[in-house]
This record gives structure tokens, sequence and C-alpha cells, in this order.
């Protein structure tokens, strides 16, 4: 078992001549919003929608159209493909805010463009949000990735290579805007972990959109189709350690030799390092300030008259247990199955095959409203 420590890392990267930057570098200067949220990725999300998406309906579309040039690589230059919808800060940039930043617009933009019902009963959390969570998380194993080469031999890796991408000079340079490669594997990394979680047409969607993006991001969709990514794992670990290999005389050509061992998997011990933020950036596109908010919590419950009549009538087994339960739930929420959405409320598992059904908070509000109890036929479930 991985016993990978991001702080860890950090401090002793400060070892390490010019490992870290002492400037932090932070997201693109337009996505400097702020905080609406930052997740716990321990624990469980869910994703809670105003009906009222859209206050002002030319500017949001105005800006939609920025974005469908962005994202297909036709826009300016604050990031092209999926990288213009979210993005992540490497520590190696940032040592206080790095981490994965989302925009609540580009959850939205997701939602539209992918088709995805936002009150779909197959999903408990977001998928537009998993979408872009899972390829910034690809980044995030690829920096820890190098941070332990860079500890190894004891030389700065991860920026020079970065700098590849930003320097054009006769010594410096190279023939692509970003990392085609790393791209392509962060899509395909997202691919592999969305189609767990999606429908097949939901999928079939998600990789007709993938392929729409400009080089690299597009060729995730192939890698993902054709298992490839281990194979390019290697290739793409090996242009990080190029610049240092030639100096240093490190022997990375070697067929036997497959630095990808150092990827780490994506364990929950290693991914509930990485911190999430969702950016409220709503009002700048025209969309509701409420338009979406997350949940990993539930501050205040409110039993309505029904809901207790009916739990009156009930074991007190399970009386007990729902007492039990819903004290926790206002420390955390527990994670699909044992809570998930279910038509239009949310399903929490009791024992017994017993379930509460609830409806989830109106605009601006917190309380969420337990309506119904009882086992899981009376409930609607297992029909």
């Amino acid at each position: 078992m991985s016993n990978l420590r991001t702080d860890i890392i950090i401090e002793r990267l400060r070892q390490v001549p010019n490992a870290l930057a002492m400037s932090p570098v932070g997201p693109p200067k337009k996505f400097e919003k702020k905080i609406l949220h930052e997740l716990d990725p321990c624990k469980a999300t869910v994703a809670i929608y105003s009906d009222n998406l859209i206050d002002d309906p030319e500017t949001w579309f105005e800006k939609k159209e920025e974005i469908d040039a962005s994202v297909a690589g036709k826009g300016g230059n604050d990031g092209v493909g999926l990288d213009a919808l979210a993005w992540y800060v490497s520590f190696h940039h940032n040592q206080k805010d790095w981490g994965i930043y989302i925009p609540v617009s580009s959850i939205h933009y997701l939602n539209v463009v992918l088709e995805i019902k936002l009150h779909s009963e197959i999903n408990l959390d977001q998928i537009s949000k998993q979408i872009l969570e899972h390829h910034e998380r690809y980044h995030f194993l690829t920096d820890l990735a190098v941070s332990q080469f860079e500890l190894f031999i004891r030389q700065p890796i991860y920026r020079p290579h970065k700098k590849l991408y930003e320097l054009q000079t006769h010594f410096l340079s190279s023939s692509e805007d970003y990392n085609e490669l790393e791209e392509n594997l962060a899509n395909s990394f997202m691919l592999k972990e969305i189609k767990t979680l999606a429908s097949k047409s939901q999928l079939k969607k998600i990789l007709s959109w993938v392929e729409t993006m400009p080089a690299g991001y597009r060729d995730g969709a192939d890698t993902f189709l054709n298992s490839k990514r281990n194979r390019l794992e290697k290739d793409n670990l090996n242009r990080f350690l190029a610049l240092v290999a030639a100096e240093a005389k490190l022997n990375i050509g070697d067929p036997a030799l497959d630095l990808s061992v150092f990827l780490p998997e994506p364990k929950e011990k290693i991914i509930s390092q990485c911190p999430i933020y969702i950016l409220d950036d709503a009002s700048d596109h025209g969309l509701d300030k409420d338009i979406v908010r997350f949940f990993q919590k539930m501050e205040k419950i409110e039993e309505t008259k029904k809901f207790k009549k009916m739990l009156s009538k009930i074991p007190h087994k399970i009386q007990t247990a729902w007492q039990r339960k819903s004290a926790e739930l206002k420390n955390f929420l527990p994670k699909p199955p044992k809570f998930e959405k279910f038509k239009q409320y949310y399903s929490l598992r009791l024992p017994d095959g017993y379930r509460v059904h609830f409806l989830k908070p109106e605009n601006k509000q917190t309380t969420w409203l337990a309506i119904g109890i009882g086992d899981h036929l009376s409930m609607g479930h297992g029909k």
C-alpha cells in the first residue's frame, strides 16, 4: 500500500534547488473568482440545482460561444480542450493554493453540451463535475510521479519540463503548445473512470465530445477505446525526464525500463489529498447565482407531519436506527448506494431494507425535508 504524503513531498522538495516556485503561480486571471465550495474528496458529494438556470440568456449564450471556441482549440490563450473548463494548479507552482479548480459555469456548460439530465436517477453526484475532476486528477497523479524522480536524483524536473511549452529559444523549445501526450492520457483516464458511472448513452456523448477537441485531448478517446494508456504513460514520463537525463546520462531509453510504475494508482488515500475548489462565476456568465450547490452533509433536517406519522408505525429498531443516522447526516453523507438519487427524491438506506426519502433544499436554503420512511417495497423500491 502506498504511503505517499503530499504534504511531506512538498516539504522535502524544498530541499531540491528550483524544484518549487518561490513566487506562487495561480490559475488564469479570468478564472480568479471567489471560492464557492472547497470540497473534501473523501466525502460523498450531492449536487443541488436551481430551477431558474439562466438570468441573462444573452450573456450566457455569448459566453457559451467563447467556451465552445476554447474547448475546440479555436479561442484565446487561456486554455484549450478540457483545460479551458477546469485546471490543476501544481504544488510545484503554488504550495498554498494548489489543487483542482472547477468553475460553476463549466459544470452548467457540460450539462448543456452533453445533454445531461440534472435530475438523473443514475448518478448521485453531478457527472459533469466528475468529468472535469477526473481529467485534472490525472495531472495530479503525474505531478506525484515526477516528484518521486526529483527526490531521487535531487534535481528539478517538473518546472523545467513545463517551461518547454512556454519558451521558444534555440536551446529550450517544444513543437507543441502543451503536452499533447499528457492531455491524451488525462482524457483517457477520465473516460475510464466515467465509464463506471455513466450510462452507455452518456458515455457515447462524452466520447463524441472529446473527439471535437484539439490535438492530444481528442486522442484520449482512441487511447481509451483501444486500451493504449499504459503503453503511453511510459513515454510521457520519459518526456519529463528528458532534460535531466541528457545532462546526468540517465538511461531512460532502455526498452526494459518502464517509469510508469511510479505513477500512483488512483486510490482514495492518495486522491483525497488533492484539494477541489468550486468557483463562483455564475453571475459573470448570466447564470443564476444558485444554479448549482454541493452538499457533503445535511446541516438541517426537517421531518414532515407525514414522515412523523409513518415513523411512529415502523419497528422500534428502525426508529432507533433513524435517530442514529439522522445525527450522522449532519456530519457526512453516506456514499452510494447507501445514499442515492431515486426519482425526484434522495434515498437513505436503513437496516432490514427500510428507506428514508428526502426532498432537496429549495433555492438558497439548506434544509432537507424527510418526507417518508418505510420498507423498500412500500417506498417504491424493488418494483
